[in-house]
């Protein structure tokens, strides 16, 4: 499991570590509550490599960190700065919810005033765009014909619609607001196509004890393989003190 991050980001994502992550249990337990970046290997760091040093066995936990660490599309909803915006493209517009994160990744990736408690997991995340969407037209041109064709074909309509569709919704309702269209510089195609393919790579669908299951972007969580063959439980008890807990 291995993310590679530019120099430029480095001293984002060691602050994103320094917040939240304390390793415990041999490196079997990664337990993200406090700063203990002493206890990190400078290579783990710059690689965001994870090493388990011991056999994980089921019932294990890998990971825990508190709810507010987590971005869902809630987090979007009760923004202090764009949640009015989206909760009208819930309520009068039914966007889903890989529409509302993907559309507020967007945002977060562009304006640094913005979604300040996610800045530094947000700086950390990668450039390259992880999606076949993003492969040479010559690529692309070879697979014409085949299953792969199709599915990037339905993958391409959901792009376009949040391109041409609902951003500029989006933008209607933040009229006058820093989050503002730069004429034909922002936002391109290219950075719609960037925050669905995170979303669409990243999340997952966490239960949370009000009974929703929220798609969510959990840090550190989401360099783990999505292998739907893997039985991977997550839950989100309620604490006795200090709010919910993730893990």
């Amino acid at each position: 499991m291995k993310r590679e991050a530019t120099s430029g980001r480095l001293a984002e994502l060691i602050k994103l570590f320094d917040r939240i992550v304390t390793v415990e249990g041999g490196g079997v337990s990664l337990k993200i509550s406090k700063p203990v970046v002493e206890q990190l290997d400078a290579a783990c760091v710059l690689d965001r490599q994870l090493v388990l040093q011991q056999t994980v066995v089921s019932g294990d936990v890998l990971i825990e960190l508190p709810v507010s660490e987590i971005l869902t599309d809630k987090t979007a909803l009760d923004d202090p700065d764009l949640g009015a915006a989206f909760k009208v493209l819930r309520t009068q517009h039914g966007a889903d919810s890989v529409c509302v994160l993907a559309l507020y990744l967007l945002c977060l990736r562009r304006f640094p005033e913005l979604g300040k408690p996610h800045r530094a997991y947000v700086e950390s995340l990668p450039d390259d765009t992880p999606s076949p969407l993003a492969w040479p037209s010559e690529v692309l041109e070879v697979l014409q014909g085949t299953s792969i064709s199709g599915a990037l074909r339905q993958q391409a309509a959901v792009v376009d619609e949040l391109a041409d569709v609902w951003v500029s919704r989006l933008f209607q309702q933040l009229n006058g607001t820093i989050v503002t269209p730069l004429s034909s510089t922002w936002p391109k195609k290219e950075d719609v196509l960037y925050a669905f393919s995170m979303v669409s790579s990243r999340s997952f669908a966490v239960p949370f004890p009000d009974g929703s299951k929220p798609l969510s972007l959990i840090p550190l969580v989401d360099m783990l393989d999505h292998n739907p063959s893997v039985d991977v439980e997550f839950r989100v008890p309620a604490a006795a003190s200090g709010g919910p807990e993730a893990s």
